[in-house]
């Protein structure tokens, strides 16, 4: 008799550095909170894609590859960064000349 908790699912994602795995063919923001153990009222979920920070938003879903690993960010530090990179819907820094 096998035990569940020794499978490993068919699709790898990466949340906040932590590789995890799941059965379902494609994620939306409540699917990547409930993978890591999140409130639903927690941070804002972003799927990284090149670099880009891509908010999810309630209808959003990211269709998984199983030949490739999705990368999701769920702490943004101040609205416009998220673990060291631009979001691309963030403005650009001022910069102000003396």
């Amino acid at each position: 008799m096998t035990s569940r908790s020794n499978e490993i699912g068919r699709f790898v994602i990466d949340i906040d550095g932590c590789l995890k795995s799941t059965d379902l063919m494609a994620l939306a923001a409540e699917d990547v909170r409930r993978l890591c153990h999140l409130s639903c009222d927690a941070d804002q979920i972003f799927w990284e894609v090149y670099g880009d920070l891509v908010p999810l938003g309630p209808g959003d879903r990211v269709t998984l590859s199983d030949e490739s690993v999705a990368f999701f960010r769920t702490r943004a530090a101040d609205g416009h960064y998220a673990s060291g990179r631009r979001h691309r819907n963030a403005r650009p820094p001022l910069s102000l000349a003396a």
